[in-house]
């Protein structure tokens, strides 16, 4: 009688991580999965008779090599395919000359194997066999990745250096004369030189006095006043709870205004300072654009020094500032965390800003002020001076756990417990609890409805990866890094999403927001759209500055349909015009879920839509240890069984 071989654990991740991979080592794949040596050795007689595998592997220590996910192919009209993926004119040009200057072979080398095999995955699909990706795809692939930012990468200029027989350069330094004259050598289109200004706004701007307000909604008001009462007492601290697109920065902000006013008016020789910080350069952008705004509108308006200290702007550029700074004038520096702690803890400092923001804050705002625990905002409130006041701004003042949703006692006793609530803002509204303040701000058309459907990917998560959990229970940090690692290298998961909301993507009326787990899912997503005729872009955290600020500009002004990014539009980002909102990025953080959908619930009073559709993308999850964000929104809007999305 013949011996029954046990099954090999986990045998169809382990097959799609290795075609994912291109090529891995046993030491990755044993300790990824958990496998036996036993295990492996079944592994490796079973897959030896898979053509597509290489079981020697590329590595030292042995392991797997796909052989054939990343050929390329010829293509016999290459201007009409890359015309068809790209629709900016120089894009074109710059994807032609990648073409002309590489043959398949080099290609393979310089782009991202998981792209190629996304393209050649979605032809499988629309062609129904197996037809690899042509050199103009994968050359139009590298455009889509980098755009103008093509040569940022060593990698790539380096390889049309070493191609052209040019001198490469060292170190990019966009639309500087040395990337210039490399872009003229390499023919590639002036675009691609990258600018030295970009689009980077003015450090410091200088307002006269002025006059006019915007009203603001009863419940703005009544915020208003609460914080214009702390803020007369010098050295108390309080916590400002609104929903997302509810309006914290507008109120905030004209709150400062009135205060620092009605100051000015009392005593013109004293001019305070007020440092509004935040974690992230979009979010300071936001700030300093409602600062801007509000003096400039306002009925009654002291005269303001407005900084801008935050991105690239350096410690030499505040210099500058001093020369230009109105003396005496109440001044609001917004800035990051780093940077600001920077500031107030720089000893023995000749600048007059400086030393005014050292012995003269009177005002700290935190955006996103959940994050107030974290230890460089500790060391900042401990380097103010004892007169400060500090408003904190949050949607959700929530500890980071799956397991309750109470404000964490750390951040209660950082504000001294006192927390301006979304439910106590209401005259005309028995509110008793926040959840029925979102409804009631619904009912107002503040914030939009949530219309929510669900996408299951097919993937069931790996128990191993939550097992690798370890330390406090309640770190969803570990917990969400454990579920993006079994995720990233899941094609068969983007595929499954793209072909069940590729009927919304095709929508020309929407404007997508599509939140996805990794870097590679989002640059593999936009890809795909792009084949479709799609307009869509990416941004992450390696995107540059320029570039991210681009994008994000032609998604709000309607230019792009769909917007993907990792981990970047989660905070201060405002496109009051969004349809859709994909969360392709699993999380059991209420707080990052409520901010991830938060950027599409901003209603028609603010400027926003009626409703908002939220696609979450479900996971078959093994264990019931977790509670994910999705379903803590769902109870706190009492939304019952949600649809899978339906085939428009």
């Amino acid at each position: 009688m013949p011996r029954l071989t046990a099954p090999i654990p986990h045998f169809d991740d382990i097959l799609r991580y290795i075609r994912a991979n291109i090529e891995v080592s046993r030491d990755e794949l044993v300790k990824r999965f958990d496998l036996t040596n036993s295990d492996y050795v079944r592994l490796q007689r079973q897959l030896s008779s898979n053509p597509d595998i290489d079981t020697r592997g590329g590595r030292a220590g042995g392991g797997f090599r796909c052989l054939v996910t990343t050929d390329i192919g010829t293509d016999p009209d290459p201007q009409s395919t890359i015309r068809r993926l790209l629709a900016d004119e120089q894009e074109q040009i710059a994807a032609l000359r990648i073409a002309e200057i590489f043959n398949a072979k080099q290609l393979r080398e310089i782009l991202k194997p998981r792209l190629v095999n996304a393209l050649r995955s979605y032809k499988r699909h629309v062609f129904g066999r197996d037809t690899v990706p042509t050199k103009a795809e994968v050359a139009a692939a590298l455009i889509i990745e980098n755009g103008t930012e093509l040569f940022r990468p060593p990698e790539i200029r380096n390889a049309v250096a070493k191609h052209l027989r040019i001198k490469t350069i060292d170190r990019w330094h966009p639309g500087r004369r040395s990337a210039i004259r490399f872009v003229e050598q390499a023919e590639f289109p002036a675009s691609f030189a990258g600018s030295t200004s970009g689009e980077r706004p003015k450090i410091l701007r200088y307002f006269p006095e002025k006059q006019k307000t915007p009203a603001l909604e009863a419940f703005q008001r009544n915020a208003k006043t609460k914080l214009l009462t702390v803020a007369q007492e010098q050295g108390k601290r309080v916590l400002l709870q609104l929903p997302t697109g509810a309006g914290k920065t507008r109120v905030a902000v004209d709150t400062l205004r009135e205060f620092l006013t009605g100051d000015y008016r009392d005593d013109q020789s004293r001019g305070y300072s007020v440092i509004w910080c935040a974690h992230q350069e979009e979010l300071c952008d936001q700030a300093a654009q409602t600062i801007e705004d509000a003096w400039l509108n306002a009925d009654e308006a002291c005269p303001l020094n407005l900084v801008r200290y935050y991105g690239t702007t350096s410690e030499e550029d505040l210099v500058k500032v001093e020369e230009d700074e109105e003396i005496g004038t109440p001044t609001i520096v917004v800035t990051t965390p780093a940077k600001a702690l920077r500031l107030l803890s720089t000893e023995a400092t000749d600048n007059e800003l400086v030393s005014e923001l050292q012995g003269n804050t009177r005002l700290l705002v935190i955006d996103e002020a959940h994050r107030a625990g974290a230890p460089t905002y500790l060391e900042i409130l401990k380097s103010l001076p004892s007169m400060t006041t500090v408003f904190g701004l949050t949607a959700t003042p929530y500890r980071q756990t799956w397991l309750g949703d109470s404000p964490t006692d750390e951040l209660l006793r950082l504000f001294n417990d006192n927390v301006i609530r979304p439910e106590s803002l209401f005259e005309d509204f028995a509110a008793v609890d926040e959840v029925n303040a979102k409804r009631f701000l619904l009912q107002k058309n503040i914030l939009a409805k949530p219309i929510v459907y669900q996408v299951k990917t097919g993937k069931r998560l790996n128990e191993l990866s939550f097992g690798q959990v370890t330390g406090d229970p309640e770190d969803t940090a570990a917990v969400d890094s454990a579920i993006v690692r079994d995720i990233a290298d899941d094609q068969d998961r983007t595929r499954a999403i793209y072909r069940a909301v590729l009927p919304v993507f095709k929508k020309e009326s929407a404007s997508i927001l599509y939140f996805a787990p990794t870097i590679q899912d989002a640059l593999t997503m936009t890809f795909l759209l792009r084949v479709e005729g799609i307009s869509a872009e990416c941004v992450h955290a390696g995107t540059p500055s320029g570039l991210r600020r681009r994008y994000i500009r032609q998604f709000k002004e309607g230019r792009l349909r769909v917007l993907c990014n990792v981990e970047v539009l989660t905070t201060g980002f405002d496109a009051p015009r969004v349809t859709h909102v994909v969360v392709a990025r699993p999380t059991v953080s209420r707080v990052l879920y409520e901010q991830i959908v938060g950027r599409g619930l901003r209603g028609p009073r603010f400027g926003g839509t009626e409703e908002c559709v939220i696609i979450d993308c479900v996971d078959s999850v093994p264990t019931g240890r977790f509670q994910f964000g999705y379903e803590v929104f769902r109870e706190e809007w009492g939304i019952g069984e949600v649809d899978d999305l339906p085939h428009w």
